[in-house]
C-alpha cells in the first residue's frame, strides 16, 4: 500500500521529483513479515498534522507505504519564506518526538525545502544536520551564484555517501568542483552536476586538488564539447562516455579523446562514445561501443558481447575492435 496525503495547499514538482529519488534510494527489499503490524497511516497522518501546525511551516505532505517489501515513512516539510532554521531544527525534533515504537521497523525521513535549499534526512540524524548543513549550503550557492542545491542524506548500505545534487550552475565544472571541495571535499559525498545541454558530472570526494588540476589540463575545454557523461571516484577517473560528429577518421578522433583523458588518470577506466545520433536510422543499431581502458572488464557472456551485429552498426564494430585492440589488456 503507498499513500501520499497532503493539506490542500500546494504540492510542487519539485517536491514530487525528490519524493522519486528518496523512495528509488531507499526501496530495499525486506522479508516477508510473519508477524505483520496493524495500518499505521492514520498514526502518520496525526502526525503531518502536527508538523504542519508549527512556526514557520507552510506545507507537510506525508508519505506512507506499508506492503510485504517495503516499510517507510518520509515527511516533506516546505518552510514559509524568511523560516529560520531554528524553525527547521523545531520540525525535526518534534519529529522524533512524535514518532513512537510502533515505527521501529519502519525507514523514516524527513525532507526540508527552505530558502532554495532541499535536504532529505534519516531521521536519526536530522537534527544534528540541519544544525550546520544549511548555512555550509547557502555558503555553496552563494560561491556559484545558483538558486538552490539539493541534499540527500546517505539511506542505505547501498549509498555510503550523500549525495549533492547542483543544477544549472554556471562556469566550469571544474570551478563547481573546487567551490564544493571548499565546503565538504574532505567528506565522502557524491557530487552531481547537471548541466543542461552539458555533459553530467558525478564525483565522489575526497577528489584532490592534484588529481583535479591533473584531469582539467588533460581535458581541456573542448573536450568538455563531446562529452555527454564523466563519473570520477576520489582521485580516479573511472567512466567518460563521448558523442562524436560522423565523418572521416572516427577512431583517430577517438584515440586521441581516450589518450588525453588517460594522461589526466590512472588505468583501468571505461569508455563509451556514438557517433551522431546514439542509435543508427535503419535498424536501430548502436552506433558506438565501449572499450576497458587498461583492463578486460567486459560482460563477456552477454548477448551484446557474443553478437554485436544484433545490437551495433558495422561501423560501430569495426571501430570498437581497433580501439579494443589498442587500449583493453584482452589476449
Amino acid at each position: 500500500m503507498f499513500e501520499a496525503r497532503v493539506p490542500v495547499r500546494r504540492v510542487t514538482l519539485a517536491m514530487i521529483a525528490v519524493m522519486v529519488m528518496i523512495l528509488g534510494l531507499s526501496g530495499c527489499e525486506r522479508s516477508p513479515d510473519p508477524n505483520p503490524s496493524p495500518d499505521l497511516s492514520s498514526r502518520a497522518d496525526e502526525i503531518g498534522d502536527v508538523l504542519s501546525a508549527l512556526p514557520g511551516v507552510e506545507t507537510v505532505a506525508t508519505y506512507y507505504r506499508k506492503d510485504n517489501s517495503v516499510q517507510r515513512l518520509t515527511y516533506v516539510a516546505i518552510m514559509a519564506d524568511g523560516a529560520t532554521d531554528e524553525k527547521a531544527i523545531h520540525v525535526a525534533s518534534t519529529l522524533n518526538d512524535e514518532i513512537g515504537s510502533e515505527f521501529d521497523n519502519f525507514d523514516r525521513g524527513l525532507t526540508v525545502k527552505q530558502s532554495g535549499l532541499t535536504i532529505a534526512l534519516r531521521t536519526e540524524t536530522a537534527v544534528e544536520s540541519l544544525k550546520h548543513l544549511p548555512s555550509r549550503l547557502r555558503a555553496l550557492t552563494s560561491a556559484l551564484g545558483v538558486g538552490g542545491v539539493t541534499w540527500f542524506d546517505s539511506w542505505d548500505d547501498r549509498y555510503s555517501e550523500d549525495i549533492l545534487e547542483i543544477d544549472s550552475a554556471s562556469g566550469s565544472p571544474f570551478d563547481v568542483i573546487t567551490a564544493v571541495r571548499d565546503q565538504f571535499g574532505s567528506e565522502e559525498i557524491q557530487l552531481r552536476l547537471d548541466r543542461g545541454n552539458d555533459a553530467q558530472w558525478s564525483v565522489t570526494f575526497p577528489y584532490s586538488v592534484q588529481a583535479q588540476d591533473k584531469l582539467e589540463s588533460a581535458v581541456g575545454t573542448d573536450l568538455e564539447k563531446v562529452m555527454q557523461r564523466i563519473e570520477i571516484d576520489g582521485d580516479h577517473l573511472t567512466n567518460l562516455t563521448v558523442t562524436v560528429d560522423s565523418g572521416p577518421d572516427v577512431v583517430g578522433r577517438l584515440e586521441d579523446i581516450i589518450d588525453r583523458a588517460d594522461s589526466g588518470t590512472s588505468a583501468p577506466w571505461s569508455f563509451n562514445w556514438s557517433v551522431g545520433s546514439s542509435r543508427s536510422t535503419d535498424g536501430n543499431l548502436l552506433t558506438g561501443g565501449h572499450i576497458s581502458v587498461g583492463s578486460c572488464d567486459y560482460a563477456h557472456d552477454s548477448a551484446k558481447e557474443k553478437e554485436p551485429s544484433q545490437f551495433m552498426t558495422t561501423e560501430a564494430i569495426k571501430a570498437q575492435t581497433q580501439l579494443r585492440d589498442s587500449y583493453d589488456t584482452c589476449p
